[in-house]
């Protein structure tokens, strides 16, 4: 079974070739509307008086259209609702089913009665009986387990999918071009091929900690690059408890980065602040007051 980590790096790096098919299916549509358009329909915006090429202003989060932006949002939220009804209806149909076998012990009691001798009229057609009933109890304890193990592999799938989600959009807040998307995508996928996500996974608070955090995707990266922090967090020394404070010093460090001013970079050799003299020092300081008063 694949770690948690690994499964959710996995889809950073299939995300490229899921989008390169997306892509392809969306020019083959393109492709398909062309042909059914009105010459007025595919006039070209640069053409027609105060229409600017939509494309160019519209391109934003990953190269999409807004109209893209807004397709990708819509699928995305109709894949939660439908699994959200999925899970709702196998809900329903347990109970309903539960019901149904309550009320055909009312009404059948003889059906549910433990089988005896006095009841067939030969040995043979008893020991039947009892073999078909003992088979019919098997299969229903295992039908059973099957039902109940399909639903907690879709709670889990669910919660995968969720956590796809949300590392998918930290990924593209916090490392916002192209360029530094790639970069990261990369760094990852080789790190997780390398036995990060197992050993993060290790430790399941851990793992689940940097899932929910919205810096998740940036402290895996600190990992990925930096191998004196996975040896800080992860030597033998250090505990569950240790860990889970070292984690949240991590992630408190990374969100500072992120908020501390850019410093302001001078000349060298050249003071920064300047002293003012007096506004009758020279004419161009009598024209600078005038200017600015």
């Amino acid at each position: 079974m694949r770690t948690l980590i690994a499964l959710i790096g996995k889809n950073m790096i299939d995300e490229e070739m899921v989008n390169g098919v997306e892509d392809n299916l969306n020019d083959a549509e393109s492709l398909e509307n062309q042909d059914t358009q009105t010459p007025s329909e595919t006039a070209d915006p640069q053409q027609v008086p105060g229409v600017e090429n939509k494309d160019v202003i519209e391109k934003g989060n990953g190269g999409r259209t807004h109209e893209e932006e807004m397709t990708y949002s819509f699928r995305k939220q109709l894949g939660r609702q439908k699994q959200k009804y999925e899970d709702r209806y196998s809900q329903l149909q347990n109970q309903y089913n539960e019901l149904l076998q309550r009320l055909d012990k009312l009404e059948n009691p003889n059906k549910y009665q433990p089988l005896n001798r006095e009841q067939f009229e030969t040995d043979d057609s008893y020991i039947d009986a009892l073999v078909q009933q003992r088979f019919d109890n098997m299969w229903n304890s295992k039908l059973q387990e099957a039902q109940k193990a399909y639903a907690e592999q879709s709670r889990k799938d669910q919660e995968i999918n969720t956590y796809r989600s949300r590392a998918d959009e930290n990924v593209k807040k916090l490392f916002k071009t192209p360029e530094a998307e790639q970069q990261y995508r990369e760094t990852i996928g080789k790190a997780l091929q390398n036995g990060l996500g197992e050993l993060v996974d290790s430790d399941k608070e851990t793992a689940m900690y940097i899932m929910r955090s919205d810096l998740g995707p940036k402290i895996l990266y600190e990992m990925a690059t930096k191998p004196e922090i996975v040896e800080d967090m992860f030597n033998e020394s250090v505990t569950d408890m240790d860990r889970q404070f070292k984690i949240r010093e991590l992630e408190s460090k990374l969100r500072k980065e992120m908020v501390a001013p850019a410093p302001v970079v001078g000349k060298p050799g050249l003071q920064q602040e300047t002293t003012r003299g007096s506004i009758f020092d020279s004419d161009d300081s009598v024209l600078e007051y005038l200017r600015t008063h």
